[in-house]
Order: structure tokens, then sequence, then C-alpha cells
């Protein structure tokens, strides 16, 4: 039985990383064949570069791509959800003892209204949504874990370039009282 391919990656300062990956190509008599080409990822993040190439393999194995549509894949910017993914996947395999409540608290609250856009659409203002929707509900110090969870999975992306700022950055939940049942606190 033939070794599972799994391609390789290499760097180039100009350019970033590049895949090198076999895929099916016609030929010009109309037959159908197999070729190792490069394909460029767009990135210099090399933890970005992995997940990509892994994701091209796999929809190559199944036959889910073919030349052209792997440049797209290439270059096809991750959703919040994708991001949210590879971000909790980090903080399990650094045994990071929160990861657990940060992909609860990411998956109740900010998922639901972001989890579809891109990583480069989401704005400061989604994030402030995000935050006030969930003061209703929250404690203060869950709430406060929420936008770090948000901050540091925003915080990867931006320090590999792929976005311009970190929307979490300055986001804060507005309207924060402890009048959450209608009954003021007792000052005394």
């Amino acid at each position: 039985m033939p070794r599972a391919r799994t391609g390789s990656l290499a760097y180039k300062r100009t350019t970033g990383f590049n895949a090198r990956v076999w895929m099916p190509v016609k030929g010009d008599g109309g037959e159908s064949h197999e070729e190792r080409r490069w394909i460029p990822l767009d990135t210099h993040d090399e933890d970005l570069a992995k997940r990509k190439l892994t994701k091209i393999v796999g929809m190559l194995a199944r036959g889910e791509l073919v030349a052209d549509a792997v440049k797209v894949e290439a270059k096809r910017i991750d959703t919040a959800s994708e991001t949210k993914i590879a971000f909790v996947e980090g903080r399990k395999t650094a045994s990071v003892v929160m990861a657990v409540d940060e992909e609860r608290l990411l998956d109740d609250y900010a998922m639901n209204r972001i989890g579809k856009m891109l990583i480069t659409q989401v704005r400061t203002r989604d994030i402030q949504g995000i935050l006030n929707h969930a003061a209703r509900t929250l404690s203060r110090e869950s709430l406060r874990k929420l936008r770090g969870a948000l901050h540091r999975m925003f915080d990867g992306p931006w320090k590999a370039e792929l976005i311009a700022s970190d929307p979490s950055r300055l986001a804060r939940a507005t309207g924060l009282s402890f009048e959450r049942s209608g009954v003021p606190r007792d000052e005394g």
C-alpha cells in the first residue's frame, strides 16, 4: 500500500510559505495524471501554513480539489469559527487549564454572532455587541474572561499580519451595573 501523501512546506522571505503537493492535472489529450506543484499560501505564519497544507492535502485525497481550486483554497481567509477552533486546539495542546472555559464562552456568546464572518471582516463594534449582549447574563469576572479569550483569539492573526488590528483590543462592555435583577445594590 502506498504511503499517504502529506505535502511539504517551504518558506521564502518575499512570498511567505508555499506548499508542494501532488495534484491531479488533465493533459492536452484529456488524459489525467498527477504532478507535483508549488502553491503560494499567502502567509508568513507557520502554524497557519501547516493548517492550510493539511486542509489542502485532505481535500486532494478526497478528490474535492483540482489544480485551479487549490490556489483559491490556499488564499482563502479563515472564518472566526475556524480561527476559534485553531486557537482552542493550540491552548489545549499547551495544557492551558482554562481552554475549556474559553471554548465554552466563545461558543455560547461569540460564535453565533461572528462565527461565519471572515476574520478580516470582524470589527470592534461586533466585539462590542457581543460583550454588551453577554453583560446581561454574565458576571463581571466571566465577562472579563470572555473579552480576554476574544483578545487572545484575535491576537495570533494580528501578529501574523492576517488582520490589520485586533478588533477586541478597544472593545469594552458598556452599561454594566449591579442592578441585574432590577433591585439596586445595597450600598450600606
